[in-house]
Order: C-alpha cells, then structure tokens, then sequence
C-alpha cells in the first residue's frame, strides 16, 4: 500500500528516459482501472487517474507485484521496499507468477480484450 504521493513518484520514475527511449528498464503492466497521462517534454505525468478519480496525495492505493520487483523497487519505481511497507506489511499473495498466468490462460482459452487508453505518452 502507498500513498498517492508515492504512487505518482514511482509511476515518474517508470516512465523515465531510460525506460520510454533507451530500454534499458521494464515497462510495468498497469491495471485498467489506472489511466496516466505522461509529457516527455515536461518529464511529469500531466493526468493520474483511478476508477475514474484524480489520485490524490494523501489517499492510500493497494498495490500488486512480483517478489523480484519488489525486491528490485528502488531500480524499477525509484523507492526503497521499505517505503513500500509504510502503511503495513507487504503480503505474498503468489509465489510463481508463471504458474499463476499459465493456470488463468489454460480457464480462459483465446481470452482477449480491447485495445484502451491506459498509458498515453505525449511530445
């Protein structure tokens, strides 16, 4: 769980040069419930929304990861794991993410979906 605060600083830190040019990091999977909204120019997301809200700064946001990442938070999101435990401790929810994924495809056969507008990168 982070803050909205905390939120918009890691989903910056994503979103960096590094990631959107020079691929040289991971492009994180967002929910389609999250819609962001990211100047290159400006280096800052412009418009931060959940379920249809402006994240607010104050406001707490459960968030879901891999072990690996969040092991490696400081690297990917730009904030020390700890931070990511100051509203409470994290829960392993899935040890193996591939068995997880294979077990959801083998129920849901050609599953699909529409192309949205979660992630807009503009200039």
């Amino acid at each position: 769980t982070v803050d909205g605060a905390q939120l918009r600083q890691m989903l910056t830190h994503a979103l960096r040069d590094d990631v959107l040019i020079n691929h040289h990091e991971t492009m994180y999977q967002t929910s389609k419930s999250i819609h962001i909204e990211y100047s290159r120019s400006k280096h800052e997301i412009t418009n931060l929304t959940v379920n249809g809200e402006p994240v607010q700064d104050d406001k707490q946001y459960v968030l879901a990861m891999q072990e690996f990442y969040f092991m490696n938070s400081e690297i990917g999101l730009g904030i020390k794991p700890e931070e990511l435990q100051k509203y409470g401790e994290v829960k392993t929810i899935a040890v193996d993410a591939f068995q997880t994924l294979h077990d959801w495809m083998t129920e849901h056969k050609n599953a699909g979906g529409p192309i949205d507008d979660r992630l807009i990168i503009g200039d």
